[in-house]
């Protein structure tokens, strides 16, 4: 759960192959008891393509599998409002574009309104009902990949056919790449 995410300790920026992020925090998401009751994930058809050329990248791996899972379960949340008409399915996929991991997780839901993804990084923006989000998780999401890995988070949507988020991460890191980017302090 986040919580538990946030009580972690820092554990260093280590290489890690981006699939082995994104099967443990989707497996995270399986076994999320919340969002259970609302989309069991194991009922999602997922597709994946990860390319086995895209090296190990170094990261903090408990941030990174945070941001993967707050995609996860959004995707889920948003999947419950098409499931009647579609089975719901994820696309997942990775590839190198010069020095960068990038990770695509997509989705069949109803995609998001324009005037929404222009703010859906925004701190405390939520489109789910009042008690039902906090507008905090694509938010953190954010800072963790632009200003804590130097990386960047993009989503994109056509309003009906579903959502897409990309992340772009570098494979390089100047410095020190057992901790922080430069200038950053732990979070």
């Amino acid at each position: 759960n986040m919580l538990g995410f946030s009580r972690r300790s820092y554990s260093g920026y280590i290489p890690v192959k981006p699939e082995e992020l994104i099967e443990r925090s989707l497996e995270l998401a399986i076994n999320d008891y919340e969002l259970k009751k609302r989309l069991d994930l194991k009922t999602v058809t997922v597709h994946r393509r990860y390319d086995p050329e895209v090296p190990a990248t170094p990261v903090n791996r408990n941030q990174i599998e945070q941001v993967l899972l707050n995609i996860f379960k959004n995707a889920a949340q948003a999947m419950t409002a098409t499931a009647a008409q579609r089975p719901p399915e994820l696309w997942i996929e990775t590839s190198r574009e010069k020095d960068e991991a990038v990770i695509v997780i997509r989705d069949n839901g109803p995609g998001m309104a324009e005037d929404v993804r222009e703010r859906i990084f925004e701190p405390f923006f939520t489109t789910k009902e009042v008690g039902q989000g906090t507008g905090l998780g694509l938010s953190v999401s954010y800072y963790i990949v632009v200003t804590m890995h130097k990386g960047s988070i993009r989503a994109d949507s056509i309003p009906g056919e579903g959502a897409s988020f990309t992340i772009r991460l570098p494979i390089f890191r100047q410095g020190n790449a057992q901790g922080p980017p430069a200038g950053q302090d732990e979070a």
